[in-house]
């Protein structure tokens, strides 16, 4: 029989002055150039200009990102991973360029959708409104779709929607076709980044008048409700928080227990403008309103926030808006 044989890598996942029995024979601790070595291309010789020459190509976007605010999130799912994008270009890793591009993508798109008031029925959407008009809530969304919502209610231009569609296109032939070819791999990495920082210049807003840096007004409204910016927020026990002017009423929870559900003594409440009516009108704690008792009205089993409510109680308060018979 005719032997044949191919070309191959021997050991190409091991960084050799690290890993054993190779590292033991070396006593010296490993360079900075054997780190450079490992971290670029096993291809292409470890090379300082080439490094810089690389930073330079995709240090060519049309919008500058110059500002980003410090507030944790933003810093954790925008501006930190697309740092890791360029330095993954620097290094040659076109592929985890185009990857955190599209993670970024994602997270725009879900920050863009936080920071609207998107309204229904004249109040403010829910996560249960999201579920029953999209079928999931829009964070758990596919790209494709959460794009699409962000269009058709107008949060995002034709512009940033191409953004979003280069990047989903792009990260999709690399990233789950095996039949995509890596010929125009740095090229389409840098379109990726390039999109990505538009996306991000979009959310944040940087427009400058009369010198002075002024962001988007919607990103202003998160940065307050996180304390970063304007007036403290009220911080809830569920972790969501508020501004002054969005509470429509306050006071103790008027449940009628001597102490409120799985709280020691009464719980001082503050009611959402965005919530229903009927909620604010109710004046119970979030756990007291959804606690399970016999109606008194019915003598049904449902939640004590239902009690003379149409459709839930089999009694219903005959002026449903004033929650009086």
């Amino acid at each position: 029989m005719t032997e044949r044989q191919i070309p191959g890598w021997i050991n190409p996942l091991a960084f050799l002055e690290v890993d054993e029995p190779w590292a033991s024979s070396t006593p010296a601790a490993p360079t900075l150039e054997a780190i450079l070595r490992f971290l670029c291309p096993a291809d292409e010789p470890v090379d300082v200009q080439k490094l810089l020459s690389r930073y330079r190509e995709i240090s060519t976007e049309p919008v500058r990102l110059f500002l980003a605010p410090a507030e944790q999130r933003i810093l954790d799912k925008l501006i930190w991973p697309l740092r890791n994008a360029k330095a993954s270009y620097m290094v040659g890793n076109y592929l985890a360029t185009i990857s955190l591009s599209g993670m970024v993508a994602e997270m725009v798109a879900i920050l863009l959708w936080e920071i609207t008031d998107s309204r229904i029925s004249g109040r403010s959407m829910t996560k249960e409104d999201e579920k029953r008009l999209f079928g999931s809530e829009f964070e758990k969304l596919g790209q494709e779709r959460r794009v699409s919502v962000l269009s058709v209610y107008g949060v995002i231009g034709d512009r940033s929607k191409a953004d979003f569609d280069e990047i989903r296109q792009i990260r999709r032939h690399y990233l789950h076709l095996w039949s995509q070819d890596h010929d125009r791999l740095p090229s389409d990495g840098i379109k990726c980044f390039h999109a990505a920082v538009s996306l991000i210049v979009t959310a944040i807003g940087q427009d400058v008048q009369e010198g002075r840096l002024v962001l988007n007004p919607r990103l202003v409204r998160y940065l307050e409700r996180k304390g970063l910016y304007g007036a403290t927020p009220y911080i809830f026990d569920d972790g969501s928080a508020a501004l002054p002017e969005e509470i429509a009423a306050e006071g103790p929870c008027e449940c009628g227990r001597s102490a409120c559900v799985n709280r020691p003594g009464k719980v001082y409440c503050r009611w959402t403008r965005d919530l229903p009516e009927w909620v604010i009108r109710k004046r119970l704690y979030r756990r007291c309103y959804d606690e399970l008792v016999i109606c008194p009205r019915c003598g049904k089993n449902h939640k004590r926030g239902h009690i003379g409510k149409l459709g839930d109680c089999g009694k219903p308060y005959g002026d449903q808006e004033g929650q009086t018979d």
